[in-house]
């Protein structure tokens, strides 16, 4: 036997209105088509549901029990409704989002703002991976969106994946460093020193190196890589301020600092760095409208934050 939605309605209508007129009245459909409902209901569960009086209703002992057990039913139903019409409104939901350090430290704060703005009532987490782990991380279940270097994801054919703007680095030391005397700094000079970055993927030291002195030897600057490693921006500004080392930063990063004389940005002679950044998120997943929302608000921060 199979009973609808509307079944546990009707018997649970008729057994608090006490008659036909007015528990059909409430439902908003004909006495007839009510009556109709109830009598076919009773053939299927094999008894009756309903004592007929000349005043009304009341429900029989099966009665009683099919409204017991369909008032949970049909109210479990109703919160449901409710939490799908919340979530499609974006009154409420959850996100997962993934990140890599610098899309975190310029993009994410002003997106993160536009997107509570229009979906205030959608809680969201923020995971930020080095770009070893970022791949790995955006085809766990738990990730919605990830929005990082596009070259780190290999396995296109699971994604989609939408270029951002390009970005342009600056090669960034402290005040005073013996580089900056030089009318010209080439990348090989700059490799003479400690380097001091995130995580730097493969296809980035190769845009690093194309077009310099050290062209065609990305593979021996991946090797020899940054003698510090940090996922912290902050602490590498720090410890650039405080070093001969070299960080990579966008100007927007480190402005205040720059703006104060405390770094200064290396008059390269050659490419700067360039991000290649995009949003991403799996080919086999239906977006949420939180996640919908989320890649608009992308969109408009990196339409509106300045790329320098």
């Amino acid at each position: 036997m199979t009973l609808e939605t509307r079944h546990l309605a009707y018997v649970d209508a008729l057994a608090r209105a006490g008659s036909f007129s007015r528990a059909a009245e409430e439902l908003g459909i004909t006495q007839p088509t009510l009556s109709r409902a109830i009598q076919g209901l009773e053939d299927r569960v094999g008894g009756r549901l309903f004592d007929r009086l000349p005043k009304g209703v009341v429900p029989t002992a099966l009665g009683n029990a099919f409204v017991t057990r369909a008032r949970p039913i049909l109210s479990a139903t109703s919160d449901l409704e409710r939490e799908l019409a919340a979530i499609q409104g974006l009154q409420s939901g959850h996100l997962r989002v993934l990140v890599g350090p610098y899309v975190a430290a310029i993009l994410l704060g002003a997106a993160l703002g536009r997107c509570l703005e229009r979906a205030p009532g959608v809680r969201v987490e923020v995971d930020e991976a080095d770009s070893g782990r970022l791949p790995g991380l955006l085809l766990e279940d738990g990730i919605h969106v990830a929005v990082a270097e596009i070259s780190l994801f290999t396995d296109r054919e699971r994604l989609e994946v939408e270029p951002l703007g390009v970005r342009q680095g600056e090669y960034v030391c402290r005040a005073g460093h013996p580089l900056l005397g030089r009318d010209e700094v080439k990348l090989a000079d700059v490799m003479r020193y400690p380097l001091a970055t995130t995580q730097v993927p493969p296809a980035v030291w190769k845009r690093l190196a194309d077009g310099s002195s050290l062209s065609g030897r990305h593979d021996a600057l991946a090797a020899s890589g940054s003698a510090v490693r940090c996922q912290s921006l902050t602490a590498l500004a720090d410890l650039v301020e405080s070093s001969d080392a070299i960080g990579i930063f966008s100007r927007g990063i480190v402005r205040r600092r720059l703006d104060e004389g405390t770094l200064a940005v290396l008059p390269l002679d050659g490419p700067r760095p360039t991000s290649n950044w995009g949003i991403l998120h799996r080919k086999d997943r239906t977006l949420s409208p939180a996640a919908s929302a989320f890649i608009e608000a992308i969109r408009w921060a990196d339409a509106e934050v300045p790329l320098d």
